[in-house]
């Protein structure tokens, strides 16, 4: 007899903090060298087995004008379980336009709109299926108070978090402070 476990806690999927909807808490089949390994009557988690993550990813930045430049940039992670034969991966990517030199000279100001980390395919494991693509669209813009010390207000907004319309559209306030010496 073989009973899956999940969990309704969030590590993260695949264990890395990233959110729910994953290899971390969701349920897999084994096959017939896992039930060999416990002889035929185990109890399997997933968050028990060992993950291998490989990424891949790239940015290219263009100043198409003195002051204002467009950036791209985009990654792949493919996740696998090694002792299950359980795998997904994910994508990424996000473009914007910076400005520097607005308003004050030091200062800096940028929109970016793109797609957070999303399960692009799974294998091997039983999942819920995500019905929305999640996006994000971040602004900010960085006061430089003097040569040691700028401030960088900003609002970012995640819409269809972790892929699922029907959660609300997370808005976030940040206000960072820099010193540097």
């Amino acid at each position: 007899m073989v009973e899956l476990l999940t969990t309704s806690n969030s590590p993260g999927i695949l264990g890395t903090g990233l959110g729910s909807a994953d290899i971390a808490s969701i349920q897999f089949t084994p096959n017939a060298a896992q039930l060999a390994r416990f002889g035929g009557n185990a109890t399997l988690a997933t968050l028990d087995e060992p993950i291998n993550v490989n990424s891949v990813g790239a940015t290219v930045t263009w100043r198409f004008a003195p002051k204002t430049s467009l950036s791209l940039s985009g990654a792949l992670l493919f996740a696998n379980l090694l002792n299950v034969d359980a795998s997904t991966t994910f994508s990424s990517w996000s473009a914007g336009l910076h400005f520097r030199d607005i308003f004050h000279e030091g200062n800096t100001a940028a929109v970016i709109f793109g797609q957070p980390l999303y399960r692009q395919s799974v294998a091997g494991i039983a999942s819920r299926p995500e019905d929305a693509t999640p996006y994000h669209l971040e602004t900010f813009y960085n006061y430089r108070v003097n040569d040691n010390i700028s401030i960088t207000p900003g609002v970012y907004f995640i819409f269809s978090p972790e892929g699922f319309s029907a959660n609300d559209t997370a808005i976030v306030g940040a206000l960072r402070t820099t010193f540097s010496f």
